[in-house]
């Protein structure tokens, strides 16, 4: 059943105003008055709910229209459709009468189906001004605003979508158009149609980002979703606003990014590769890890100085990444300490890359290199097939083979068994 809409009525107390009432009481809900000055009060209090006026025009002439030419002209009252009602066949000055900005003027004979249906009408066409004027500010915003009907056709979108996707040719229109007839990516045109789906049958809002590229070219767009419904509360469709936040996205994702990485190697720091190993650890794969530690590096920062230190530091993350399979995990650990987990490795191949590694170490930094001679001590785990490898288990197996490396002379690379 239809929500029954609110009318003001402004009426002389007499018996042909009183069978007018009561019609109008069968289809709206009613606010009475019988004096202009406080029907306008009414109006004033009762805004939100009322969608319409009805004044006699004895009682409008009485104080020389003024109020309807108030209503009329204050934006305030916009949406407000007022009808004059005559208990008389008019004269031609109450003609003129529609320069003071009344909607509809209803007078005898008029049966009272039609009186209600023109009344019905006059709602309905100041509601379809008030979107007419409403589609003209969207379309000059610089968001995107777009509404879809039920079936996720779109119905209205603002002037700032055209001039996005470049749409400017004559006649060409998104009207009636799905999202697999307008996106070019399929899997982001997917998503929005989930997501409306959602909004439709839930009633419920969602707001979402989304990633779009072109070329090489990458935007993010943030999206906001709300469901819409008619006058009998049934969802209608979806009223949606689009906002272009890539500068806060680029902005989130750096800090995210600073916040994993160690500033002066560029890999993962301890806290994140503790992270992202544990989580790949739990997956039954084979998996090595390696822990890599190098030898007698204080004497490096005591002999050369710190900033020596660090360029050593630097560079052999540089070379652990040119070793590594671009699968594998990389993080800096400790001040000395790395740590890599090789994806999909078996205890042959980790041994080799481990001294692969460790011999670019040795050929990068000789005994006549400007901080003397650098090697690795590395000691590896290898994940035990149908035996629950944790983060914990693994590593401290990894240790106890690197701690064995350095009782044994450093500069080696041992398997843990």
């Amino acid at each position: 059943m239809s929500e029954r809409r609110t009318l003001l009525v402004v009426l002389p107390d007499d018996k042909p105003s009183g069978e007018l009432i009561s019609l109008l009481s069968e289809e709206y809900e009613l606010i009475v008055s019988h004096n202009h000055t406080a029907g306008f009060k009414l109006l004033t209090e009762n805004l939100n709910v009322v969608s319409g006026v009805i004044v006699d025009i004895t009682v409008a002439r009485s104080n020389g229209f003024v109020v309807i030419k108030y209503i009329s002209s204050d934006s305030l009252f916009a949406s407000v459709p007022v009808v004059l009602v005559s208990q008389r066949p008019p004269s031609a000055e109450d003609f003129e009468g529609f320069s003071y900005g009344y909607s509809e003027f209803i007078y005898p004979p008029c049966k009272p189906a039609v009186m209600l249906r023109r009344i019905k009408n006059a709602i309905g066409a100041k509601d379809t001004l008030s979107f007419s004027e409403l589609e003209r500010v969207l379309k000059e915003l610089p968001s995107i605003i777009y509404l879809k009907d039920r079936d996720g056709r779109y119905v209205f979108v603002s002037q700032s979508w055209y001039q996005k996707h470049e749409h400017d040719e004559r006649g060409w229109t998104v009207r009636g158009k799905t999202e697999l007839d307008i996106r070019i990516a399929r899997e982001n045109a997917l998503v929005a149609m989930e997501t409306d789906k959602r909004v439709i049958e839930t009633g419920e809002g969602i707001s979402y980002v989304v990633e779009e590229h072109e070329g090489d070219k990458t935007e993010f767009f943030e999206v906001i979703k709300r469901a819409t419904h008619d006058r009998s509360g049934e969802i209608s469709g979806i009223v949606a606003l689009v906002n272009n936040v890539t500068n806060h996205q680029l902005l989130k994702r750096e800090l995210e990014k600073r916040s994993k990485t160690d500033p002066l190697t560029g890999l993962l720091n301890k806290r994140a590769t503790e992270e992202v190993m544990g989580r790949l650890l739990e997956k039954p794969e084979p998996n090595v890890l390696m822990i890599i530690d190098v030898d007698r590096f204080k004497s490096v920062n005591d002999t050369y100085g710190h900033a020596a230190g660090d360029r050593v530091l630097a560079s052999i993350g540089k070379l652990i990444r040119s070793k590594a399979a671009p699968a594998d995990i990389i993080g800096r650990v400790g001040g000395d300490e790395f740590m890599v987990l090789l994806r999909g490795a078996d205890e042959a191949k980790a041994l080799a890359s481990a001294n692969a590694l460790r011999e670019a170490v040795e050929e990068s930094y000789p005994a006549s290199s400007p901080v003397g001679r650098v090697t690795l001590s590395i000691g590896l785990a290898a994940a035990l097939p149908g035996e629950e490898n944790s983060f914990l288990s693994m590593y401290k197996a990894a240790d106890r083979a690197l701690y064995f490396v350095k009782e044994h002379g450093r500069n080696g690379a041992k398997m843990f068994e």
